[in-house]
């Protein structure tokens, strides 16, 4: 189990943002990055194509900047890897809809996506999901015969924006169906968690 490396490296606490698997250490490595934050800090980044072990639990944590789904992993060995993606994020939405779809106690491959459809135009996110080297498909799609909320159209402030709290409210009871509750696991330590620092999404 582990995660395979966009850049090398290795380490157990991941953040999801840019299509990419994170890990923020605390010294440069042969591997990592170096970025200056919002505030101005220099930190080191190692950056990851995917993760893989079975899926064992979730934790819904409350943080500066706003809620973080928390995703345990762990293989045959128990040696555990920890995803965190942003709650109501298009990968958080991806992976409640296919969790219906994953046999829960075998692993899987988890790698975030993100780019522009040059036909559309439009920005593609989400998780490419693997398990026994087939993709899991969306349990929900606009065919399904059960379907899930869909984003409303509500007037703040005299703008239309888009609300997506039902549809957020649906994913969050899957992932709690499915990885065993919320608040199972402790959150990552703050020197391992990108969002301690800033957001990174």
């Amino acid at each position: 189990m582990g995660a395979t490396p966009h850049t090398g490296g290795g380490g157990n606490y991941y953040t999801v943002a840019d299509g990419k698997l994170i890990k923020r250490v605390k010294e440069p490595t042969a591997f990592s990055k170096e970025r200056t934050t919002k505030t101005g800090k220099q930190v080191h980044e190692e950056f990851y194509k995917d993760v893989s072990g079975r899926i064992v639990s979730a934790n819904l944590k409350e943080g500066e900047y706003g809620k973080d789904w928390q995703i345990r992993l762990e293989d045959a060995d128990g040696e555990a890897s920890i995803v965190t993606m942003r709650h109501g994020s298009r990968y958080v939405t991806d992976l409640g809809k296919k969790l219906p779809n994953i046999d829960m106690s075998r692993e899987v491959v988890i790698a975030p996506y993100d780019f522009t459809d040059q036909q559309t135009g439009k920005r593609r996110s989400g998780l490419t999901i693997t398990q026994g080297g087939a993709k899991v498909q969306p349990a929900y799609t606009k065919d399904s015969a059960e379907q899930l909320p869909q984003m409303q159209q509500v007037r703040i402030k005299g703008q239309m924006v888009w609300d997506s709290t039902d549809l957020d409210e649906a994913i969050d009871a899957l992932i709690v169906k499915y990885c065993g509750g919320v608040n199972a696991q402790p959150s990552a330590p703050a020197s391992t968690n990108n969002s301690s620092e800033e957001a990174p999404f």
